[in-house]
Formats: C-alpha cells, structure tokens, sequence
C-alpha cells in the first residue's frame, strides 16, 4: 500500500491491494489511515507518524484484528517513508500481513492481554526517536 501524507490528522490510502482491502474487510483507497484508529489512538499515532517522516525511520505496528471470518489474528503492518525526487517525505509505503498465533510467538500472548496496538520504530540509518513508543520484542 502506498500512504500520502496531507496532515498530522491525514494520511490517506493511494495505492491498496486486494490483499489489504480483504484484511481489512473494505476496499480503503482514498481512506484516511486515521479514521480507523479512535480519538484516544489517533492522537497517539499521528506523533509515530510524523516521526517516520521526520527523522526519518520505519515503524512496526501489531495490532488485534477481527478477520473476515470472524476470528481475532494479529496483524503486522510496517510502514517505510518514500523521498521524493527534491528530498521531501510525503509518501509512506506499507505492508500489512496476519501473523498466526504460532508465528507471532509470545507477542500473540501479549497482544491478547492488551486493547492498544504494541509499536516499534525501525532504524534505516538515522536512528529512532525517543519516545514513548511501546517497545516489543520479536521472536528470533
């Protein structure tokens, strides 16, 4: 999927896949990515986003999701920032993928403990902000 960003309050799907209209159950082009999240989630989430283009680093997100058939998967997304020919952040590229219970490992386990999404924000080269970001840790 591909993100433009308008706003701190918008950032609007460009570009989605079948796949990603299928994990999320609508199709989602010209939605904004914010819309989705609450009040209380949207004002978290628009801070990791800016820092993706800021600083900039990727950002990982897991989230509890109600499939298409009903059942609570935990989803992956990742989010990478695009430069534009001039320099300029405005894009973001994603993928979003259902991690199965047995993948995820003890993050499965957290996760069902928790109604918020756990993030991590990714270093490409020019480190990662500090904040409050909740850190997780990947199984490997």
């Amino acid at each position: 999927m591909i993100l433009e960003y308008k706003s701190p309050a918008a950032l609007i799907f460009r570009l989605a896949g079948t796949a990603c209209a299928e994990k999320f159950g609508k199709e989602i082009t010209g939605l904004n990515l914010f819309d989705a999240f609450g009040n209380g989630m949207r004002n978290c989430a628009g801070p990791h986003f800016e820092s993706v283009r800021s600083l900039p680093c990727g950002l990982l997100i897991l989230e509890k999701m109600q499939s298409r058939y009903q059942s609570t998967v935990i989803s992956e997304m990742i989010f990478l920032p695009l430069r534009t020919g001039d320099g300029e952040i405005t894009q973001l590229i994603g993928s979003i993928t259902a991690a199965a219970s047995a993948d995820a490992g003890n993050i499965a386990q957290d996760l069902q403990a928790k109604t918020k999404p756990a993030s991590q924000f990714l270093d490409l080269g020019a480190g990662v902000p500090q904040t409050g970001a909740q850190e997780i840790r990947l199984a490997g």
